[in-house]
């Protein structure tokens, strides 16, 4: 009776034996399918998480690009503004350029006549030494047919005739009596005679006054009241 009451203990010791080998294989055999799920997800978070890295990049990379076409626009806006100074001051310096060279040729001209009528008054006046003729600068008041009359920077109005004889240049240019206007400036080269002074040479010129009027306008004054 003992010796069944041990197979019996045996027995049941090695089916518990069997269950725990059992039991113990289907956990070890369940292990590897959950490490593979766990691997996919921790890969997919992974792949998630570098797909968000680059997602924040690109949204920062788009940021800078905005910001650079931004400042290109704004860098555009200011070079054309910068090109149009530019051209506005251009033009402003070319106007005065313009004007400079204008201003240059006036005085040239003045100059130029300034001298002719100098040159003029010099050889009247060394003609005048051995003739007896007279010389009077001033301003053309007044032109008529056979009489002009000049107004000296001092003095009264000398009233000058004229005829086929008198000599007339403008601007160191030979011309006719009947092209003197008033407002000119004209440098008279005359004789005095009984009837008044008759003019020898007429330079006309649009400079101002020569300094040499000075004095020989009350000479011809004199001559005017004969």
């Amino acid at each position: 009776m003992t010796k069944h009451v041990v197979s019996w203990s045996g027995v049941l010791a090695l089916a518990a034996t069997a269950c725990a080998s059992t039991s113990g294989g289907h956990t070890e055999s369940a292990n590897p399918k959950t490490q593979q799920v766990t691997s996919s997800q921790q890969a997919a978070e992974q792949a998630l998480q570098r797909a968000a890295d680059a997602q924040k990049r690109a949204t920062e990379q788009a940021q800078t690009a905005a910001q650079a076409q931004a400042q290109v626009q704004k860098d555009g806006k200011q070079l054309r503004q910068d090109l149009e100074t530019a051209q506005q001051e251009q033009a402003k310096a070319q106007l005065l350029q313009a004007e400079a060279n204008q201003e240059r040729a006036v005085a040239n001209r003045q100059a130029t006549e300034q001298q002719q009528l100098a040159e003029s008054a010099l050889s009247q006046q060394t003609r005048q030494a051995g003739t007896g003729e007279q010389m009077a600068t001033g301003v053309v008041t007044q032109v008529r047919r056979d009489e002009v009359s000049v107004q000296p920077a001092t003095g009264d109005v000398l009233r000058i005739r004229i005829n086929r004889e008198t000599q007339v240049r403008f601007a160191g240019k030979q011309g006719s009596a009947e092209h003197i206007k008033a407002g000119q400036v004209a440098q008279v080269s005359y004789k005095p005679s009984a009837e008044g002074p008759v003019a020898v040479a007429i330079a006309i010129g649009t400079a101002g006054l020569p300094s040499a009027a000075t004095g020989t306008g009350s000479s011809a004054s004199g001559s005017t009241g004969q």
